[in-house]
């Protein structure tokens, strides 16, 4: 389930055979079959080029974003050096106030959204094997056959035991 939340184009491939041996074979051939896929190559493809785009235009914004704050530490030191000004504040363009934090809070945003691009693009999660194939086998239960001669014989146990018993309280009660 956690699976399906994550990606909605996750597949599970169930393999049912009479020959376990082959299965590391046939996962080998299953994936690079997937990975040959026209359909597959040019999905990695475009999401590469959409990775690689994204993370281009976040250093941008990021390199403005830096530009300003420069900008508006340096309009601070400048408001600083004149005594006799009462406004601490601070206009970018057409009278529009600025807000630190924002600014800042903003620049770490684009940074950490960064990473992650950079890391998903390093990592490439267009196309994986999550979970190879998981061998089952058959439960080895006994046989009709010899689940009965089993039970036979506990119940056989079981009766010599009880009239062994017997026997011994007859004997110890006669004493």
């Amino acid at each position: 389930n956690q699976i399906e939340i994550e990606n909605k184009n996750t597949f599970l491939i169930i393999v049912k055979v009479f020959d376990n041996s082959i299965l590391a074979d046939f996962q080998d051939a299953l994936v690079g079959y997937f990975e040959n896929t026209p359909y597959i190559k040019n999905r990695v493809v475009v999401n590469r080029s959409n990775k690689i785009q994204l993370i281009a235009k976040l250093k941008n914004d990021i390199a403005t974003l830096d530009s300003m704050i420069k900008a508006y530490n340096l309009n601070l030191q400048t408001m600083a050096t004149r005594p006799n000004e009462t406004s601490n504040n601070v206009y970018v363009g057409e009278g529009g106030l600025v807000d630190p934090v924002s600014l800042y809070s903003q620049g770490v945003s684009l940074f950490r959204q960064l990473q992650r691009e950079q890391e998903e693009l390093e990592l490439g999660s267009d196309f994986e094997v999550i979970d190879g194939f998981t061998v089952f086998s058959k439960p080895s239960s006994p046989s009709l056959l010899k689940g009965s001669v089993i039970s036979i014989g506990i119940f056989l146990a079981i009766a010599y035991g009880l009239i062994l018993l017997i026997e011994i309280n007859k004997y110890l009660s006669g004493v």
